[in-house]
């Protein structure tokens, strides 16, 4: 995922390169970053990944909406307009999911984190006040 929202899923023997140079995986805009990738468990069935802005949006979405890539820009999966991602993670549809914002902390049950679900390419939903300030996904 990068910080303009567009992202893919790349399977990690397409990760490594021949050359000591490396290799471009991820096409990323000037001014813009790579975040941090993340590894999937795929012993767990239905998986989901989660996406928050720095300006209180929080957004869900199946593991399967996204493509599998060997390298580009990828699909978008967070409708971004002047805001940056905050954190993204991946869940399992029984994990709970922790926003923090600041030294605050808000657990989200998978009943409740299930209303922020939705399509690609989408905003998100604002996370309730006291929390609009999100640092990161837990």
């Amino acid at each position: 995922l990068a910080s303009t929202g567009y992202g893919f899923i790349v399977k990690l023997t397409d990760l490594q390169g021949k050359n000591r140079n490396g290799k471009v995986i991820m096409k990323v805009p000037d001014g813009e970053i790579m975040l941090v990738p993340s590894m999937l468990p795929f012993a767990e069935k239905k998986l989901f990944v989660a996406v928050a802005t720095d300006d209180g949006k929080l957004f869900i979405s199946s593991i399967e909406d996204i493509p599998y890539l060997t390298k580009g820009r990828g699909r978008k999966i967070l409708g971004i307009a002047k805001a940056k991602i905050a954190g993204c993670k991946v869940i399992s549809k029984k994990d709970n999911l922790i926003v923090q914002a600041g030294k605050r902390k808000l657990e989200l049950t998978p009943r409740e984190w299930k209303s922020y679900v939705g399509e690609l390419s989408r905003r998100g939903k604002s996370v309730p006040k006291g929390y609009q300030k999100i640092t990161d996904l837990v």
